[in-house]
């Protein structure tokens, strides 16, 4: 659970900052320029296969679809101190 919350507060820092989901993503060059090498040489990886990677990791987290953190999920990690109201 202690990483959990870390890995939320880190979020929640983002989201002050003013991070949205169309900042959850890759450098152009990932996903423009084909590998040279390794396992999977010339492969690019598409927007939507990294959106649908991003949709999944915010399941995962029990984010929202907009990657922002429900009062619920605050509150199962003891964060509910840092809810805005």
């Amino acid at each position: 659970m202690c990483g959990e919350r870390i890995n939320n507060l880190k979020k929640l820092f983002n989201i002050r900052e003013g991070w949205r989901r169309c900042d959850d993503t890759l450098p152009h060059r990932i996903l423009n320029e084909p590998l040279p090498d390794g396992v999977m040489p010339g492969v690019v990886l598409s927007q939507e296969e990294l959106d649908t990677m991003v949709e999944g990791y915010y399941v995962c987290r029990g984010w929202t679809k907009d990657g922002l953190i429900p009062s619920s999920k605050m509150r199962e990690l003891g964060l509910d101190s840092l809810l805005v109201n």
